[in-house]
């Protein structure tokens, strides 16, 4: 009579699998042991190519850090202000400005309603200032035509504090250039270079007194 609940004994492999089981083991034991030797015999080439790597990254400059300009001329711009800035003059010009009296007080039917008053053109003074540069020891300043626009005499002041009475010779409102001349001595003054032998892409400094403010540099 056949047993109707299994038994709960482990199954015993049959006789002629247990050689085959170990010769497996055997296979995948040498397979292991050949691949671990091969890995253990490169890695001092990976340890050298670990090493080289770290050697070059470390030799390069951090960009961070790198300079913009070489080393050799990192004071080039303040060399530049320092020979040109004294020949820099703050301009200040003024002049009077009519303001006219509008059409419509002219018109009939307006007076004819509003009376006949016309009121008088009123003045008010409009000041401005700018830049310019001495370009010769007779005291020649080259400047921009809408600084000195309106006026024949304007105050020339210098970096080292004296302010002049400044003559307009000459106005070109088509490149906006004028020229002014003052009376003084030991004048500072700057070369002017030509333009024709200029690059792109070199270096422009701008020195000013943009609205006032005095030796400024851009």
């Amino acid at each position: 009579m056949t047993n109707p609940y299994p038994s709960d004994k482990p199954a015993t492999p049959a006789p002629w699998k247990q050689p085959l089981i170990y010769i497996t083991l055997m296979l995948l034991g040498s397979t292991l042991t050949l691949v671990g030797t091969q890995v253990l015999s490169r890695s001092p080439n990976l340890s050298t190519s670990t090493q080289q790597t770290s050697t070059t990254v470390s030799a390069l400059p951090s960009s961070a850090t790198a300079p913009l300009v070489p080393t050799s001329n990192d004071s080039f711009v303040s060399q530049v202000v320092q020979n040109v800035g004294p020949a820099v003059v703050r301009i200040d010009a003024s002049r009077i400005v009519t303001q006219q009296v509008p059409d419509i007080f002219n018109d009939p039917f307006f007076r004819r309603f509003f009376g006949g008053a016309t009121p008088m053109p009123q003045e008010r003074e409009v000041r401005g200032s700018g830049s310019g540069f001495i370009i010769n020891e007779e005291g020649m300043i080259l400047t921009n035509a809408h600084v000195i626009e309106g006026t024949d005499i304007v105050d020339v002041t210098l970096k080292d504090g004296r302010t002049l009475e400044g003559k307009v010779l000459g106005t070109d409102p088509v490149t906006d250039v004028a020229v002014v001349k003052i009376e003084g001595e030991n004048l500072p003054t700057v070369k002017l270079g030509n333009s024709d032998t200029l690059q792109p892409g070199e270096w422009a400094i701008a020195i000013g007194n943009p609205l006032g403010l005095d030796n400024t540099v851009t």
